[in-house]
């Protein structure tokens, strides 16, 4: 009997962690020269290099961003699903590549990976860490611990010289605009660098608060001011119930601007400016806006317990806004309908009630089906992201010399005013290159089919829990198209990762 050929043993995968925050960096071919230490390493040490890199490119580890929504943070659900498996190595240059924050978070950081079985490699210095190392190598544990406090060292006097410089913009916010971006009702006169109200736009606002204060409800404000053909302010054709409940919440209608500030990429609050804005509200009418916010139910948010597979899904056929879910009395007259939203505040849509229970008996019928044939992912998705990255270290290349300039000369009109720009550029690029993260996280394989195998689970549950399969689902679908314009009624569902399924929920149109 000739014995079969033994497979050969694979050898254990390792993993590379590349990240870095500032343009200097990114010229200095930081990347290629942390992968090609990643190869070498890999080829030294018996190891298979997967072809995942994880890279947070122009994202500081300063206040954990790239653990909270960043590459990182990815590597470390995976590392949690088994997805990573234990025995794996994660390769980084330095250990102020995988994080900077204050050095025992930064230490605990370390630990968590290593009591998932992953084995950190820094290679610059050639140090493994592992659960056993830093519990048992005491020197060396401390070692580590002195590298991450001269990391959190280095990002704090860079944070300390950005702030410097914005604080003299902050405090001077309420003798001259920090910015061209204003609320609907105003303008910036061009001539005289001063705030104005717009006269129609004001008077718009103050008849919302009226009616606020009358008792009518956010979906009835929106529909009057649809109804008397009212222009809404910005870019959308109808007047929104989202951004009436936004409106009659914002301060700058009693002349507050919320000053902000940028640390590394995210907006924190930092303070009030009074009489920043025109007003065009008195405080006393606010007040009692404020009152009625609180207390009562139409001009509260949405409310907490998700009754519908659908919320925050379900799509129009005819104008792809969102529908939203209607009650009608008790059943055999009444019942729970999906409505397009758009209508029900008398847009420019036409309103038509889909009754719900057969569109959710469609989707339990045919979820295995739905979920067992998704769709590859976008391939594209990669060059957008790193697009996306050379957008944003080109920005923090424009910021860090306006810093150096502003530094080095003081703090000028000119470059407040181009720091300011550059300083909304990086926000909406972040903006950007966050969401194109996700979409490449939605398109991983592995994680799909975790997200797959969790929401068949819990269409599986008896009962049902409705928000927990409705946040599974939102996981998976950018969409739902509840399309009962044909003679066969069907739902169109959109995989975030590129691609849709389709089920038929009826025959006959409802009323």
């Amino acid at each position: 009997m000739v014995k079969a050929a033994a497979k050969p043993k694979q050898s254990p995968k390792a993993y590379s962690y590349i990240r870095w925050s500032t343009p200097e960096q990114s010229k200095g071919d930081s990347s290629r020269r942390q992968t090609d230490a990643a190869r070498r390493y890999c080829e030294k040490h018996g190891l298979t290099l997967d072809e995942s890199t994880y890279r947070d490119a122009g994202i500081s580890a300063f206040k954990g961003r790239n653990i909270e929504s960043g590459a990182l943070g990815q590597f470390l659900e995976a590392a949690r699903a088994g997805i990573v498996p234990a025995g794996s190595t994660l390769l980084i240059e330095k250990l102020d590549r995988l994080t900077r924050l204050p050095p025992l978070k930064a230490l605990n950081v370390l630990s968590a990976l290593c009591d998932l079985g992953i084995t950190v490699v820094t290679l610059g210095d050639g140090r493994v860490h592992t659960a056993e190392s830093i519990e048992r190598d005491h020197m060396g544990t401390l070692m580590s611990f002195i590298l991450l406090i001269r990391g959190r060292e280095e990002s704090e006097t860079k944070s300390e010289r950005v702030g410097a410089a914005w604080q003299q913009k902050r405090d001077t916010a309420a003798e001259k605009p920090l910015t061209k971006r204003t609320p609907g009702w105003i303008t910036l006169d061009q001539k005289s660098g001063t705030l104005k109200l717009i006269p129609e736009r004001a008077k718009v606002v103050r008849q919302i608060f009226q009616w606020a204060l009358k008792g009518l409800g956010t979906w009835g404000i929106a529909r009057k001011l649809n109804g008397n053909r009212v222009r809404p302010f910005g870019k959308s054709k109808e007047w929104h119930r989202s951004y009436i409940v936004k409106l009659l919440r914002f301060k700058a209608v009693i002349g507050i601007y919320e000053a902000h500030r940028l640390v590394i990429g995210r907006r924190q609050f930092e303070k009030d400016v009074p009489d920043y804005y025109p007003r065009v509200i008195e405080q006393s009418v606010w007040n009692r806006v404020q009152n009625l916010v609180r207390s009562t139910s139409p001009l509260r948010g949405r409310h907490t317990d998700v009754r519908s597979l659908f919320s925050g899904l379900a799509r129009c056929p005819k104008c792809g806004g969102t529908m939203t879910r209607v009650y009608k009395g008790k059943p055999p007259k009444g019942g729970t309908y999906l409505a397009c939203a758009t209508a029900k505040v008398g847009g420019d849509c036409e309103y038509h009630a889909v009754r719900y229970e057969p569109v959710e008996t469609a989707l339990l019928r045919d979820a295995d089906r739905i979920l067992d044939d998704a769709p590859a992912g976008d391939k594209g998705i990669d060059k957008q992201v790193e697009n996306a990255e050379a957008l944003l270290l080109h920005l923090h290349g424009q910021g860090e010399n306006l810093l150096d300039a502003i530094a080095q000369r003081g703090i000028s009109p000119t470059l407040s005013k181009r720091l300011l720009d550059v300083e909304q550029q990086v926000e909406a690029a972040r903006e950007q290159y966050d969401t194109l993260l996700q979409q490449q996280a939605d398109a991983s394989e592995p994680l799909v089919a975790r997200k797959i195998a969790d929401l068949k689970a819990a269409l599986r549950k008896k009962p049902l829990d409705r928000a927990v399969a409705n946040a599974l689902l939102r996981q998976l679908f950018s969409g739902i198209v509840v399309d009962y314009t044909g003679k066969t009624q069907t739902l169109t569902l959109n995989w975030k990762q590129g691609g849709e399924s389709v089920v038929a929920y009826g025959m006959e149109k409802t009323k």
